[in-house]
């Protein structure tokens, strides 16, 4: 069950590490570092357009997104069926009552 709980509070990290994985990776944020942050604001911002868009040409960065998104959605999905089947195999037995009152009947290891 440990595994699950850590699931839980783990899994909306994953979300938003991969909704801001384009921007966090992106060759633009050098733009943001010394000695490049002191170029003029607009010179940032055209220079800063064309290397993301340059690094979006050369490297698919869309499909690392997309595979890692669908990847997320698998885990998510593979830890709602164990969720359920722990749930299952964790809740108390329903007897008929027939049953339940015949089980009254019988010693208890303490008796």
């Amino acid at each position: 069950m440990k595994f699950l709980r850590e699931w839980e509070a783990g899994s909306g990290q994953l979300r938003a590490l991969i909704a801001g994985a384009e921007k966090g990776l992106s060759p633009r944020l050098l733009l943001e570092m010394q000695p490049l942050a002191r170029l003029p604001d607009e010179d940032r911002l055209w220079l800063g357009a064309l290397l993301h868009a340059l690094w979006k040409w050369r490297y698919p960065i869309d499909a690392v997104v997309e595979r890692a998104a669908r990847s997320l959605l698998a885990a998510d999905q593979a830890y709602e069926r164990l969720l359920a089947l722990w749930r299952r195999q964790n809740r108390p037995r329903q007897y008929p009552p027939c049953v339940a009152n015949s089980m009254r009947l019988l010693p208890t290891a303490t008796s």
